[in-house]
């Protein structure tokens, strides 16, 4: 259900499958890649300490190596100006979120969100998506915990920045029924068609 989801939204986003991308990461340690203009990444595998992604690049993350520095993961991921974000698995120690950037998270680990966005200017927009079961939010923490599709839990610290709006109005959430409840859901349909 969860690739669903995300090849929908990179379908929307103009990437295709059988399209190349200009960097793909599949194992290995990085110091730091930069995307500019309309560079794409694709990555399952491996670490990078910091990418930074500006102009209208895209990155998709499908998996990484366990984080820990020098060795796998991510330790700082940079979202800027019109740059999108498709993350369905891996370990993301810091995502920064700025400018009209924009990430659809559906799996994987991120320990922390920074989000340097305003919601109400231009005019209310959210700039992340959680694709998830379940979520629940506790403000006395700033710490947002919830289950993705494939029954994996996240655990994630929202960081507020001053002058921005809190990290937890500029996330939507997208909630998957589970299985049994699209079965029923459909079965319904399918009596009300009968009784018409």
């Amino acid at each position: 259900m969860r690739s669903l989801f995300v090849s929908l939204f990179m379908f929307g986003m103009g990437i295709s499958a059988f399209g190349g991308y200009d960097y793909t990461i599949s194992g290995g340690y990085s110091d730091d890649i930069i995307l500019k203009n309309s560079q794409t990444l694709l990555m399952t595998g491996g670490g990078v300490y910091e990418i930074t992604a500006k102009d209208f690049s895209v990155i998709e993350i499908n998996n990484t190596a366990p984080f820990a520095i020098a060795t796998g993961g991510i330790a700082n991921l940079i979202m800027g100006d019109n740059s999108k974000l498709v993350f369905s698995g891996g370990d993301v120690y810091r995502l920064n979120i700025g400018g009209f950037a924009t990430a659809a998270l559906s799996g994987g680990q991120i320990n922390k969100i920074y989000s340097y966005q305003s919601t109400t200017i231009p005019n209310y927009m959210q700039h992340i998506e959680i694709i998830c079961k379940d979520y629940s939010f506790n403000s006395t923490t700033n710490k947002l915990t919830g289950t993705w599709a494939d029954n994996t839990t996240f655990n994630v610290q929202l960081i507020n920045q001053t002058g921005y709006s809190p990290v937890i109005d500029n996330i939507k959430f997208t909630i998957i029924p589970e299985p049994a409840t699209l079965l029923l859901l459909g079965l319904g349909g399918v009596l009300l068609r009968r009784r018409q």
